[in-house]
């Protein structure tokens, strides 16, 4: 009976003599370990797969692709197998979860999140529940909280297509630059005047990247 290799690298030697030397091993991940965390714009990502042996891979999602599904290893050597993944942009509004299985010498699986927000990175996004068992149940706001006095804070967020926007709906809060048509990695500043109105204000920063948009929320607490 194979063994089955669950998010870990592990190698196996067999032998009766030196000479006859049998070598096992699979990783099966990204740059990043076994777990693949991707956003809601974002359709690629690479599956590496580390082997001695020949692979075929099987998944159920329909909104997940890989480029080619199993490779022929014959030769005895360690080879480093790249497969790129596509996906579809997810504009459902849950999460979404895919297993990927590599059936080998071993039996090995990869998890692949997609998120459905954009990558925010500040402000931090926090879960009114904390994580959900149920992927397609979790969600997290994009929020910060500032004092009265406090007049600027950092906005920063990563890109996965090109032709994003942002925009807020306060006069009393202005981004750095709202040139955010690239995709890529961007760090900006909301800055805001002082709240002397005696009374908390929110402002709602609205991120877009195709079609699917995220809301950062900025309160202004009220003067002490």
């Amino acid at each position: 009976m194979r063994k089955i290799l669950l998010f870990a690298l592990t190698a196996v030697l067999t032998t009766s003599c030196i000479e006859d030397a049998e070598y096992h091993q699979i990783y099966v991940g990204g740059k990043n370990g076994s777990n693949f965390l991707v956003y809601a714009d974002q359709t690629a990502d690479t599956l590496y797969i580390q082997t001695y042996d020949s692979w075929r891979a099987s998944y159920e999602a329909t909104w997940l692709t890989l480029s080619h599904k199993s490779e022929e290893i014959t030769d005895g050597a360690f080879h480093t197998c790249i497969v790129p993944m596509t996906f579809q942009l997810n504009d459902t509004g849950a999460g979404r979860h895919a297993k990927v299985h590599i059936d080998s010498y071993y039996v090995a699986q990869a998890d692949v999140y997609q998120y459905p927000w954009l990558n925010v990175i500040k402000p931090a996004g926090v879960s009114p529940t904390g994580q959900s068992a149920d992927f397609e149940k979790y969600h997290v706001t994009f929020q910060k909280e500032l004092k009265a006095n406090q007049t600027s804070t950092p906005v920063e967020f990563t890109l996965y297509q090109d032709g994003g926007t942002i925009y807020d709906d306060a006069d009393w809060l202005t981004l750095s630059s709202e040139e955010v048509g690239k995709a890529g990695t961007y760090r900006l500043v909301a800055t805001l005047t002082p709240n002397t109105t005696g009374a908390a204000r929110t402002a709602t920063i609205r991120l877009t990247s195709a079609g699917i948009t995220t809301p950062i929320i900025i309160t202004q607490t009220a003067e002490q």
